[in-house]
């Protein structure tokens, strides 16, 4: 069954708690990989899927360096091709 890393990465970005966030971001890449794996053995992945993907990894990164101008750029854009891709994604 496949993780729905939207939610999980959701989590990591809204997380408070300076204790809990390294958690929360590791959890979020573990999901995001997971999803890339899954997606490469697809031929017909849609580039927003891919884009939505490469952003959330970068956002974390972000997140992770506490680097909020990376950060922020990274989550718009992450949110950009979630929006384009609708309910696809929830898949």
């Amino acid at each position: 069954m496949e993780v729905n890393w939207v939610s999980i990465y959701q989590a990591a970005l809204i997380e408070l708690e300076q204790a809990k966030i390294s958690g929360r971001i590791t959890e979020a890449q573990r999901a995001i990989i997971g999803s890339i794996e899954i997606l490469s053995s697809i031929p017909s992945i849609r580039p927003e899927e891919k884009n939505a993907l490469d952003h959330a990894v970068r956002s974390l990164r972000g997140l992770e360096q506490d680097e909020p101008e990376a950060l922020r750029r990274a989550v718009i854009k992450t949110l950009d091709d979630l929006h384009l891709l609708g309910p696809a994604i929830r898949r």
